[in-house]
């Protein structure tokens, strides 16, 4: 079972046959990738943002790490507070990823981070923006990232 905030920006369950508004995805595949808790769970916002992506790419978006519980990961990342998603878009470079996922206002609003050498887009709804990127298992600058992603172009990942 996922979380919604409600008013109050509370948690609250999202009832299962409200899944019906996310159809590509279950919210098993939002649950911490390493003890399988919902634990507080992942965000309506970050939902949302994700079934977004999903219908600008018309194609299967895998998602590598939803929530994660304060036992598997940073309390101060935004995995643990529910508003993150790392994801990979099928047939897609990074590169492509990224333009994907920045044209989601929530999380163009919000962090996005592109890890090249893993394959992947990290997009979170936080609510004010970062952009970040890892290389050789170092966390730098956007820039940084982008200009070793031009310089050793990856091919799209697959799925």
């Amino acid at each position: 079972m996922a979380l919604l905030p409600d008013r109050h920006n509370q948690p609250v369950a999202i009832p299962e046959n409200e899944w019906v508004r996310y159809p590509n995805f279950g919210a098993w595949e939002f649950w911490c990738r390493r003890c399988g808790k919902a634990g507080n769970g992942i965000q309506h916002s970050a939902v949302s943002a994700t079934q977004q992506v999903r219908t600008l790419a018309g194609r299967p978006v895998y998602v590598n790490s939803g929530y994660r519980c304060p036992h598997h990961g940073n309390e101060t990342s935004q995995h643990c507070n529910g508003l993150a998603v790392d994801l990979v878009v099928s047939g897609y470079t990074v590169e492509e990823m990224f333009y994907l996922v920045s044209h989601v206002p929530a999380f163009e609003k919000g962090g996005i981070g592109i890890y090249p050498q893993q394959g992947f887009c990290h997009g979170d709804t936080r609510g004010r923006q970062a952009r970040w990127g890892r290389i050789d298992g170092r966390y730098v600058s956007f820039s940084y990232a982008w200009q070793w992603m031009i310089e050793h172009p990856q091919p799209p990942v697959l799925r």
